[in-house]
């Protein structure tokens, strides 16, 4: 069991560090991923509102990642049985919350019951697995996460502003969106490796175990800030 709390710990820690980066680039670089893949939609609406909604939704799917990876935990301890009845309160929460909040809120209202749905999930999830054992998801590490959200936030969102004012190379509106969503991505998948680094949010140990690019780019970002 003491293996299980270490293996439990570890399995989420990376699950967050692994998809936090390709929530915040999608959700910063929003407007020009909209643009370049669906194009100025014929309704006022669809285009004032696209971004949004693709940013809140890919920001639900953090909680998506840590519901999915904690079901998998229970899943591996046999415990089938709370994980269906999970199952169960979130589609109801999703359920209701869609039919209520969408009277006055709109497509906004069904998408903050489905963040709702992942959120409660994966507390019921890790509260669950919390009866069996110990473990710590990101402890001391929440404050560098949190800095590092601010940080790739405020230097994204100024890129992607600077960007859609000024880069405009193209006639076609849909190539400029390409050149902005490349750039905009560019500087905060960058960035988000050495503010891991600079905040000492990651380990060596850690490396080992992200994905393959990522361990990439947080070694060249080691390398860059003189750290092995």
């Amino acid at each position: 069991m003491k293996q299980v709390s270490h293996q439990t710990s570890r399995v989420l820690q990376l699950a967050i560090l692994s998809g936090l980066p390709a929530v915040l680039v999608i959700s910063i670089a929003a407007r020009p991923l909209d643009l370049m893949l669906f194009g100025y939609e014929d309704s006022t609406y669809g285009l004032a509102h696209g971004p949004h909604m693709i940013s809140l939704l890919t920001l639900s799917a953090m909680f998506q990642i840590t519901m999915q990876t904690s079901g998998a935990v229970l899943m591996g301890m046999g415990r089938m049985r709370p994980l269906i009845v999970h199952v169960i309160i979130g589609l109801a929460i999703k359920l209701i919350g869609s039919f209520l909040l969408a009277q006055w809120l709109g497509i906004y209202g069904i998408t903050i019951s489905t963040g709702l749905c992942f959120i409660v999930m994966s507390w019921l999830n890790t509260r669950t697995i919390r009866k069996e054992v110990d473990f710590t998801i990101l402890g001391r590490r929440s404050v560098g996460i949190a800095l590092t959200v601010i940080v790739i936030a405020a230097v994204g969102l100024s890129v992607e502003w600077l960007t859609n004012a000024n880069i405009h190379p193209f006639a076609w509106y849909r190539m400029n969106a390409v050149i902005n969503s490349v750039i905009v991505c560019a500087v905060a998948g960058v960035l988000y490796p050495v503010m891991l680094m600079a905040t000492r949010v990651v380990t060596k140990e850690d490396v080992q175990n992200f994905p393959a690019p990522l361990q990439k780019l947080i070694r060249k970002a080691g390398r860059l800030m003189g750290r092995a």
